[in-house]
């Protein structure tokens, strides 16, 4: 009957305006690369989706150069109010070491948990075609493990140990910075390990981990604030020294120096995941002695022009 016909529109109208679509996500694809190990050409194929100046992989290839697959990592996604839950980004780079190279794959995942944000992969070429590194535990501390070994005194107490291993560098975010955190790779077993292990004399006479020093990457955000406040103490941990409390004026010079902290590495999936806590961060202002220390708290970084962000992809 007519009649019906107009009520069904009716209702048809009155939903479409009160629930108006998600329009629906646009596909892209994008390359990377090439990139050649053992000279094999690899690219990197990300294809995803992407709503209005937002977007997420949806399928991440490596293909070498006649087109064959030889990794592939699909990733879901869910839309809710009309933004992704959360958007996986990706991106490679060659890393070469005694006279080798492999391929590193980080991924960024945003909004996600301190320590889940970002991830690795590492990938060699093996019998011809491309195999991942695999995660493994923790060396021994002590001349006899391929870490560092770290006890007593110094500025971190760490003491390297020759090793048969090659050393990379990883480009961790802790919250306010990067810090870049040592990696041993051994290239002929495919295995990967934390690169530096730092520990030091209990009172009990034996060793327990202490935090590790590290380079920095910094990118400052000077406030527009005319006086801002730190507190600085002699070393990274709470208690050494005496407490500062130093007045920062808005010109002020502030010089980045290293960072000190606790990495943890573990595995999800084929990932490797490094988190690192306590964080802290040595300082210079002014170029002067007197204003050198170790801060730790968000508003002490915010304060020297590093407020808390996430991760860049």
């Amino acid at each position: 009957m007519p009649w019906i016909a107009c009520v069904l529109l009716a209702l048809r109208l009155l939903a479409s305006t009160a629930f108006p679509q998600t329009p629906a996500p646009e596909q892209f694809l994008e390359r990377q690369g090439p990139f050649t190990i053992g000279g094999q050409s690899f690219t990197l194929f990300l294809q995803g989706v992407r709503l209005s100046d937002s977007r997420t992989l949806t399928l991440l290839q490596i293909r070498d150069g006649a087109g064959n697959v030889q990794y592939e990592k699909p990733f879901a996604y869910v839309v809710s109010g009309g933004v992704f839950q959360q958007r996986v980004s990706a991106s490679a780079r060659l890393v070469a070491a005694g006279g080798l190279a492999g391929l590193l794959v980080r991924y960024v995942r945003l909004p996600a948990r301190p320590g889940t944000d970002e991830s690795w992969q590492l990938f060699r070429l093996r019998e011809m075609k491309l195999a991942l590194f695999d995660l493994l535990a923790a060396a021994p501390p002590g001349p006899f493990g391929f870490g560092a070994f770290a006890a007593g005194r110094g500025a971190n107490g760490a003491i390297p140990v020759p090793s048969p291993h090659d050393e990379l560098q990883l480009k961790v975010w802790t919250g306010n910075f990067y810090a870049l955190v040592p990696a041993k790779v051994d290239w002929a077993r495919g295995v990967i390990t934390k690169g530096e292990q730092c520990l030091e004399v209990s009172g009990r006479g034996g060793f327990v981990e202490k935090g590790c020093d590290m380079r920095i990457e910094a990118a400052a955000k000077p406030s527009e604030a005319d006086m801002l406040f730190v507190r600085m103490l002699q070393g990274p941990v709470e208690g050494a020294g005496q407490v500062k409390h130093l007045v920062l004026k808005k010109d002020a010079k502030i010089e980045y120096l290293r960072s000190n902290g606790f990495v943890n590495w573990t595995k999800s999936g084929d990932e490797i995941l490094i988190r690192i806590t306590n964080p802290w961060l040595q300082v210079l202002v002014d170029n002067s002695d007197d204003n050198l220390g170790w801060i730790h708290s968000d508003d002490d970084f915010s304060a020297v022009g590093l407020p808390s962000g996430n991760a860049t992809p």
